[in-house]
């Protein structure tokens, strides 16, 4: 998967909650991926905004795998999240 993938898919799907080679900004509920030193790391942020789940690669494409992956099961989640009321 290559960068213009990853856009691709989030256009089309009409992803949300993402940060994508953004810094975080305590932003809660949101995947995110950034290049560091040459390591791509991919992770979550919580209801409160805090990184979690941080996983590191040196491959840009398993670093996009991993954030089209993570991103688009957030999405379900909160997609349920917001039938059932919350």
């Amino acid at each position: 998967m290559i960068y213009e993938e990853v856009a691709h898919i989030i256009k089309d799907q009409k992803l949300k909650n993402y940060l994508f080679f953004e810094e975080p900004n305590y932003e809660p509920n949101h995947i995110g991926i950034l290049k560091k030193d040459n390591i791509y790391e991919v992770f979550a942020t919580s209801k409160r905004g805090a990184i979690s789940g941080i996983k590191s690669f040196n491959l840009e494409e398993e670093a996009l795998e991993n954030f089209i992956s993570r991103l688009e099961s957030l999405n379900r989640l909160l997609q349920k999240k917001l039938f059932k009321g919350y």
